[in-house]
């Protein structure tokens, strides 16, 4: 299971976002332009293309279809044998790629409040949360956990987010990132192997086809 991790959002011109943007297909491009804020665009556009450099570089796929399943879950139509989960945060954006189901999630670390560890921990993680040194990074590695797995059943988000408990969970991968928490799991198991993806690796293709065009406008 390999987790590509972008986040050198800071990095990222105007001019990058929009050839990163123009180089998705048409409906992912609709998707990222209906995003009010900027950062929410970049982050489609980033997790779509840490996905495209994941299957290129660790499976050899260049060219790939998109579908999405009736529960709302996206998966590659023509390469169903390759699974992969895409997860975003203020800070970043994971692609996580797996032979088997598999489910990722970033999070900033953040601290909701009482109330909100009393809805989504059970009473053994909101134990844990409250005797950290560190609550918020606590609460934060559980709620990615529980999202990590709940985007590896394919379901999502449920009502009963108690249900899901981390101690029961089985094998699930977890890097504290300074500012965030990365979760991971799949549903052999797989060891995890982090690989960061700067913005020049990111782009570089989209750098490639500008040359390109530029030297058939020379040519011309």
């Amino acid at each position: 299971m390999e987790i590509y991790l972008f986040d050198e959002y800071s990095s990222v011109t105007d001019a990058a976002l929009t050839a990163m943007i123009q180089s998705m297909p048409e409906y992912r491009q609709q998707k990222a332009r209906r995003y009010r804020f900027r950062r929410d665009r970049l982050s489609c556009a980033a997790a779509y293309r840490l996905l495209t450099y994941g299957l290129k570089h660790s499976r050899g796929i260049a060219d790939f279809t998109l579908a999405v399943s009736a529960n709302g879950k996206p998966y590659l139509a023509d390469r169903p044998e390759v699974h992969f989960s895409l997860s975003h945060c203020p800070l970043g954006c994971i692609c996580v790629l797996s032979d088997s189901e598999v489910g990722g999630d970033i999070q900033d670390i953040t601290y909701p409040g009482e109330a909100v560890v009393k809805a989504v921990c059970s009473e053994a993680e909101a134990a844990a949360v409250r005797s950290s040194d560190d609550p918020a990074r606590a609460f934060t590695r559980i709620w990615a956990m529980k999202e990590a797995y709940l985007k590896m059943l394919g379901t999502g988000i449920t009502d009963d987010l108690k249900a899901a408990d981390t101690a029961a969970l089985g094998r699930i991968t977890v890097i504290d990132r300074g500012s965030s928490s990365i979760a991971a799991v799949s549903a052999d198991g797989d060891d995890a192997a982090l690989i960061p993806v700067s913005l020049s690796a990111l782009t570089e293709d989209l750098r490639q086809m500008t040359d390109c065009h530029l030297q058939l406008i020379m040519d011309s």
